[in-house]
C-alpha cells in the first residue's frame, strides 16, 4: 500500500506507516504480527523509490533504539554525528554539566538484573535476521541507494552488525562470517560502494575499540582520569633528574618545534598553535632539560597565557559547527604544564618558582571581583566561553603532595567558601567547584562538598548528588566513607522546600549503587530508615532481606511475615503492571502519572531493570529458601500458573524468574520441573502478552549457569553476559559473613533427587580488565547427564542472562483457530435452518481478529450464494442480537450491514415488507423460531 501511494500526501502516509509499525514492534502481540511485515519492508528496500527507502530505514533505527545521524552531507559528517562527542544542550553549565553527560554516556557500575531493553533488542533483532538473515537488502540500498540513503544504510549495517557481536547468541553464529563478505561486497559494486565499506569498518572498529564510552567531553575525562590515578593517594612527586649533557641536533630540532607554536613571535595567545604546543610539552625534553633558558622561556610564556591575559575567555566553550567541544585543545595544555610543572620540581628552580603562586593569586583575584563587581568569572563567560575550565586547573594541584603545599600557601579555598555565601553567581559556582575538587581524604575539600550539599540550592544540592553518581561510575573508591554518608544525610532532607526531589535523586543512586551486594552491606551497617520514603525506599528494604543479617533482623521485627502474606495476596499482581509500566516507559513515549506521550524526538531510555521482588530476595541464600517452602510459595505458583487469568499466570512466571535467578532458587524450581512449564507457557498461550512475560521470565533463569544449561534444553539459545565490576567501589574487599557470594558459604548442588554441599571461592575484583565481547566470555556449561543440573558456579560472579528461541520463525508463528462457540453459549436457540446457523456463526467468528478477514471472504461468498438470508429482516434482527454481545470494529461492522442492505434495497418499494417483526415488537425473551414463525 505504502509502495503504491501517487498522491501528493505520501509523506503522509509514509509518516502514518511508519509509527504503526514502530506501535507494533514495540509490544509482543505486535512481535507476533511482525514477521510480514518485515519481510515486505526489506523487499520494499530493494525497489528504486528512495523516500521509501529512507523512511524504512529510519524505522529499523527507531526500533532497534538506535542513534540516527543528523548530518547526512558525507559518509564522514555522519559518521562523526554518532560518534563524536556532541555537545548537549541540556549539559551547558547552567543545567546539568558534566554530570548529565556522565548519566547518559557512562555504563553502570554493576548489573544484578537483566536489562529489558537488551532483551527486547536481541529479540527484534533475531526477527530482522530471519527476513533477511544475510542483511542483503539494506546491503542493496547502501550500495546502489542514494547518497542520503546510501549513508543510513551503511551506518545501519555497521549498527546491525555490531549488535550481532554485541549480543553473539548462538541462532546468529551464522552471521560471523558475513561481515567480511559484506564489506567486500559492498567494495567491488559501483556506487557508493567504497565509501559505505569505509564507513562499516570505521564503525565497527570504533564499536569494538573504544566502545560508547569514548564519546565524552574534555571535563568528563578528566574526571574519569583523575579519579582512577588517585585511587592509591596522591601522585609519586618524583622529580626528573637534570642532564647537562645535550645532544645539539636534538635541541635544535626542539627548538625548531617551539619556534613552530608562534610562542615567542606573536603577542596575542590566540594565534599560537595550540596543537603544536601540547604535541611539544609531552616530549620528554623538558623533562631532562628543564633548566634550558628556552624551556623556562616557553613554560613561563603559556604560563602568563592563563593567569595573566586569560586566554580562556576568548575560547567559547563548544565549536557550533561541529559540535565539539574546545576543551581538548586549550584546556589540555594548561593541565598537561601544571602536571610538568609539578614534576619538574618547579619550586626548587628560580626562574619558575613564582608562576604557580601567581596563577593562584590571579585566579583568587578575580573569584573575589565576582562577589561585588564585573569578573572574567561572570554568569556569561561561565556559560558560553572555558573559564569554568580554570577550576580543573586548580584541582589538578590537589592531586599533588607540592601542589597541595601551593593551596595551603593561598586563599583560594576561603575565596570559595566566601563566594559561597555572598555571591550572586554562587551556584555556577558552586556547580564548577563540584566537580573539579578530588574527594574522600578527609579534609578541606570534603568539608567543602559537605558545605555544599547542607547549604545550597536545590538545584545545586540535586546537582551534588548526581556528581556522587558520576563518582561512582567512574570507578572511585571509598564508597563506604565519603559516598554512602553523604547520601544518606540527604534521605532526611524535610525540612526545606523542594526536599522531594533531593530525597528521590538521593535513593536513586543508592539504588544504583546498591545492586553491588558490597555496598548493600554497607549501606545496611548505617541502617536508615527508609520505608516511609516511598516505593524507592521499600525497595531498599527488600534487598536487606538478601542479606542473612538482614532476613534476621527484620524477621524479628515481623516485617518479612508480613510481606510474605501481602505479597500472596495481591502484591504479586501489583507486582506484574509495575514492571509493565517500566517496560511501558522504556520502550515507548509512555510517563506514568501522564495521560500524555513523549515526542519521538525524546531520547528513550538504554536501561529497564525488573524491580525488586520480594520473593527473588529471600532465595538469595537458604534460610530464604526455607521460608518460601513454609509458607507454601511454590505450590502457590504452581496453581497459579494453571489459573485461567492472565494476570494471575504473568505473576506467577515473574515469581519463578526471579527466584530462579539465583543458585539456591534454581535448586528449588529445577526440582519442581518449574522451567519447563513456563517455557510449555511461552511457546503456547493463547494469550500472547503472556507469552512475552514468560520470555523475560527466562532470561531470568539464565543468570546462572544451571539456568542457562536448562533453558538450552527446550529449543532456546541462552548465553550468560558477565557483569563482574572492573573495579571495586568499596575500599574493603572483604565481604561480611552472610552475603550473596561469600567465602565458605553453603551452596547446594542437585544431582538427581540428593542435595549436596559445596563450598565457593571468594569472588575475585579485577582492577584492570580490558572490554572483551560475549563471545570471548562464553562459559562451558555442566550438565549432569540424566541427573538434573549441577547448580555449582565454576566462577562465582555477577552475571546476566539472555537467550532467544533458537528458531525464531516457528516461535513467532501463530497458528491458533478460533473455535466458534456454540449457538446455546450465545443464548440463541439452535436454529432449524442449517443456513441460518451458518450464518450466525460466521458473524460471530468475524469478530475475531485472528483469521477475521477469511471469515469475511466466507460470509460474503454466502450473501452471494444465498440472497435469501440476508433479505429477510428476521435474520437480520438475530444477525444485530448477536452483534449485541461482542466487540465489533466499526469498519466490520458497517460491512456486515452492507451485506443486508445490498440484498434488501430491491424490496424497500414492497409494502409487505415492513409487515414483518420490527425491532420494537420483538421482546429481549423471544426465540429464533417465533420470529421465524
Amino acid at each position: 500500500a505504502v509502495v503504491s501511494t501517487q498522491s501528493t500526501g505520501r509523506a503522509t502516509w509514509l509518516t502514518a506507516c511508519s509509527n504503526a509499525i514502530l506501535s507494533m514492534s514495540r509490544t509482543w502481540p505486535g512481535l507476533y504480527t511482525m514477521k510480514l511485515v518485515l519481510q515486505e519492508m526489506m523487499r520494499s528496500l530493494n525497489r528504486p523509490f528512495p523516500q521509501i527507502q529512507r523512511t524504512i530505514i529510519k524505522v529499523f533505527f527507531d526500533m532497534l533504539l538506535l542513534k540516527q545521524p543528523t548530518n547526512l552531507n558525507s559518509f564522514e559528517e555522519a559518521l562523526s554525528s554518532i560518534i563524536d562527542w556532541q555537545q548537549n544542550p541540556d549539559w551547558t553549565i547552567v543545567e546539568d554539566w558534566v554530570v548529565g553527560e556522565a548519566e547518559t554516556l557512562l555504563p553502570l557500575h554493576h548489573i544484578e538484573r537483566p536489562n529489558i531493553v537488551e532483551v527486547y533488542q536481541a529479540t527484534l533483532l533475531a526477527l530482522i535476521l530471519s527476513a533477511d538473515p544475510k542483511l542483503d537488502s539494506v546491503t542493496h540500498v547502501a550500495i546502489n541507494g542514494e547518497k542520503e540513503e546510501a549513508i543510513l544504510a551503511a551506518i545501519l549495517v555497521g549498527e546491525l552488525l555490531q549488535m550481532i557481536n554485541k549480543f553473539n547468541l548462538i541462532t546468529e553464529q551464522h552471521i560471523a562470517h558475513i561481515q567480511p563478505l559484506l564489506v567486500a561486497a559492498v567494495a567491488v559494486h559501483k556506487g557508493f560502494g567504497v565509501e559505505s565499506s569505509q564507513c562499516i569498518t570505521k564503525l565497527l572498529n570504533h564499536r569494538h575499540r573504544q566502545g560508547h564510552v569514548s564519546k565524552m567531553s574534555y571535563q568528563l575525562k578528566l574526571i574519569k582520569d583523575r579519579v582512577m590515578k588517585f585511587k592509591n593517594g596522591y601522585y609519586r612527586n618524583d622529580h626528573f633528574p637534570y642532564h647537562d649533557g645535550r645532544d645539539e641536533l636534538e635541541e635544535r630540532q626542539h627548538i625548531r618545534f617551539m619556534e613552530d607554536t608562534r610562542v615567542f613571535s606573536t603577542d596575542h595567545a590566540v594565534d599560537w598553535d595550540w596543537k603544536i604546543i601540547s604535541s611539544v610539552l609531552d616530549l620528554g625534553f623538558f623533562r631532562t632539560q628543564f633548566r634550558d633558558e628556552t624551556c623556562m622561556r616557553f613554560l613561563k610564556r603559556i604560563m602568563e597565557s592563563f593567569s595573566k591575559e586569560f586566554i580562556l575567555v576568548w575560547i567559547p566553550y563548544y565549536d557550533k559547527d561541529t559540535g565539539l567541544g574546545n576543551s581538548a585543545k586549550f584546556t589540555s595544555v594548561g593541565i598537561t604544564l601544571m602536571n610538568l610543572l609539578l614534576e619538574i620540581g618547579c619550586s626548587g628552580i628560580e626562574e619558575l618558582r613564582n608562576v604557580i603562586p601567581e596563577f593562584l593569586r590571579n585566579m583568587s583575584t578575580e573569584l573575589k571581583k565576582a562577589k561585588v563587581g564585573p569578573s572574567i568569572f561572570s554568569p556569561s563567560n561561565l556559560r558560553t566561553t572555558l573559564v569554568s575550565d580554570y577550576f580543573f586547573m586548580i584541582g589538578t594541584l590537589y592531586s599533588d603532595v607540592e601542589g597541595n603545599k601551593y593551596l595551603k600557601d593561598s586563599d583560594i579555598f576561603e575565596t570559595y567558601m566566601e563566594l559561597f555565601e555572598k555571591s550572586a553567581n554562587k551556584d555556577t559556582i558552586m556547580k564548577c567547584v563540584i566537580v573539579s575538587l578530588t574527594y574522600g581524604k578527609e579534609n578541606i575539600t570534603d568539608a567543602i562538598f559537605s558545605a555544599i550539599l547542607h547549604r545550597g540550592s536545590v538545584a545545586i544540592r540535586v546537582f551534588a548528588i548526581k556528581f556522587l553518581r558520576t563518582l561512582i561510575r567512574t570507578g572511585y573508591q571509598n564508597f563506604e566513607k565519603f559516598i554512602l554518608p553523604m547520601l544518606v544525610s540527604q534521605l532526611y532532607a524535610y525540612s526545606t522546600s523542594g526536599s522531594e526531589e533531593i530525597v528521590d535523586e538521593a535513593l536513586d543512586v543508592l539504588t544504583e549503587a546498591c545492586q553491588d551486594q558490597e555496598c548493600l552491606e554497607h549501606l545496611y551497617d548505617l541502617f536508615p530508615a527508609l520505608i516511609h520514603l516511598g516505593d524507592k525506599g521499600y525497595n531498599l528494604v527488600l534487598r536487606f532481606i538478601s542479606i542473612p543479617r538482614g532476613f534476621e533482623f527484620l524477621s524479628n521485627l515481623g516485617f518479612v511475615d508480613d510481606e510474605l502474606e501481602k505479597w500472596k495476596r495481591y502484591k504479586c499482581l501489583e507486582y506484574v503492571r509495575k514492571v509493565e509500566v517500566c517496560i511501558l516507559e522504556a520502550l515507548t513515549g509512555f510517563e506514568r502519572g501522564d495521560a500524555t506521550y513523549r515526542t519521538s524526538e525524546t531520547k528513550l531510555t538504554k536501561y529497564c531493570f525488573t524491580p525488586v521482588h520480594l520473593f527473588g530476595e529471600l532465595a538469595a541464600f537458604d534460610m530464604g529458601i526455607d521460608k518460601l517452602q513454609k509458607e507454601d510459595i511454590f505450590m502457590m505458583l504452581d496453581t497459579m500458573l494453571k489459573s485461567t487469568d492472565c494476570l494471575e499466570v504473568k505473576a506467577a512466571a515473574w515469581a519463578i524468574g526471579h527466584i530462579a535467578s539465583s543458585r539456591y532458587g534454581f535448586a528449588k524450581i529445577s526440582v519442581m520441573d518449574f522451567v519447563s512449564k513456563v517455557h510449555a507457557l511461552a511457546n503456547s498461550h493463547a494469550n500472547l502478552s503472556v507469552r512475552g512475560t514468560c520470555v523475560y521470565a527466562l532470561n531470568l533463569i539464565c543468570k546462572t549457569e544451571s539456568g542457562c544449561a536448562a533453558v538450552e534444553q527446550f529449543e532456546f539459545s541462552a548465553s550468560r553476559k558477565d557483569f563482574v565490576h572492573h573495579f571495586s567501589i568499596c575500599q574493603s574487599n572483604a565481604k561480611k559473613s552472610g552475603s550473596r557470594f561469600t567465602a565458605g558459604a553453603f551452596t547446594p548442588e542437585i544431582v538427581g533427587n540428593r542435595q549436596r554441599s559445596s563450598t565457593l571461592q571468594p569472588p575475585r575484583h579485577k582492577t584492570h580488565v580490558k572490554s572483551r565481547s560475549l563471545g570471548e566470555n562464553q562459559l562451558n556449561l555442566i550438565i549432569a547427564a540424566g541427573q538434573g543440573f549441577d547448580c555449582k558456579e565454576t566462577q562465582p560472579g555477577e552475571k546476566v542472562g539472555l537467550c532467544i528461541p533458537n528458531n525464531i520463525q516457528k516461535f513467532f508463528c501463530i497458528d491458533i483457530e478460533f473455535k466458534r462457540p456454540l449457538a446455546n453459549d450465545l443464548k440463541i436457540e439452535k436454529h432449524e435452518d442449517p443456513d441460518v446457523e451458518n450464518m450466525l456463526h460466521l458473524v460471530i467468528s468475524i469478530s475475531s481478529i485472528l483469521k477475521a478477514s477469511s471469515y469475511c471472504s466466507e460470509l460474503e461468498d454466502l450473501a452471494k450464494n444465498k440472497k435469501y438470508l440476508f433479505s429477510n429482516m428476521s435474520n437480520y434482527v438475530l444477525v444485530h442480537r448477536v452483534m449485541s454481545q461482542f466487540k465489533y470494529r466499526q469498519s466490520t461492522r458497517r460491512f456486515i450491514h452492507r451485506l443486508f442492505d445490498s440484498a434488501m434495497r430491491y424490496k424497500t418499494n414492497d409494502r409487505r415488507f415492513f409487515k414483518s417483526p420490527s425491532l420494537n415488537s420483538i421482546s429481549s425473551t423471544t426465540s429464533a423460531s417465533a420470529i421465524l414463525s
